[in-house]
């Protein structure tokens, strides 16, 4: 599951982000409710300078 995670977000990204640099965020939320792989936005929004504003989307 963690390759099609990696697969969708490098296509959302469009090559802006390496494979290692994703491969390197995605993290297990620390409660089992938050799903099975989360990926920490504040690096891209810092990268991309825009605002990290805490929406969730489901790739």
């Amino acid at each position: 599951m963690e390759n099609i995670v990696i697969e969708r977000l490098l296509k959302v990204l469009k090559g802006k982000v390496s494979v290692q640099e994703v491969e390197n965020l995605l993290e297990k939320p620390k409660y089992e409710y938050l799903g099975d792989i989360a990926f920490p936005c504040f690096m891209l929004a810092k990268q991309f300078r825009k605002v990290a504003n805490g929406k969730k989307y489901i790739i």
